[in-house]
């Protein structure tokens, strides 16, 4: 059941803002790989390097998301449209 209080616009807003956090990690490898592959070298090894970074990213906005969602029962997109799920 969903609460009509919060209008369609503002929960689209929020979800565009939680998947655009989730996909930062992606959008940081291929920044990276791709500047990269732009320079001689071998590109496997300069990918695993660079797929370091984006793993490390994944986990700090999942763990962040997990406790923002754990503790205030928002995530990304409702912390920035400063409203939380709460209890009936």
């Amino acid at each position: 059941m969903t609460d009509s209080r919060v209008p369609i616009r503002d929960r689209a807003i929020a979800a565009f803002i939680d998947a655009s956090m989730a996909l930062l990690p992606s959008a940081i490898v291929m920044l990276l790989v791709f500047g990269n592959l732009l320079h001689a070298g071998d590109w496997v090894t300069r990918f695993s390097r660079v797929a370091g970074v984006g793993w490390t990213a994944l986990v700090l906005i999942g763990l962040g998301q997990c406790l923002l969602v754990g503790f205030t029962g928002q995530s990304y997109g409702k912390l920035a449209m400063k409203w939380r799920v709460v209890r009936a």
